[in-house]
């Protein structure tokens, strides 16, 4: 995976959205917001885009599961 904190840090940068990561099961995806979102959008648009990623997998279900099933 690529650095995703490429530029923070140093100083005279352009203003960086906020960076975070979801994870569910082995699925993890890395998320960079838009500087001017607020945090809430860009968190509950990122967990519908994982969600509905999800349903569409091969036996993917409607829903994260809170834990990973068990094999």
């Amino acid at each position: 995976m690529r650095d995703l904190g490429d530029g923070m840090g140093r100083g005279g940068g352009a203003s960086r959205g906020a960076l975070f990561f979801l994870r569910s099961g082995d699925a993890t995806i890395a998320v960079r917001c838009d500087p001017l979102d607020n945090m809430k959008s860009c968190v509950d648009a990122a967990s519908a885009f994982m969600e509905k990623a999800r349903s569409m997998a091969p036996g993917g279900t409607t829903s994260m599961p809170a834990t990973p099933p068990k094999p």
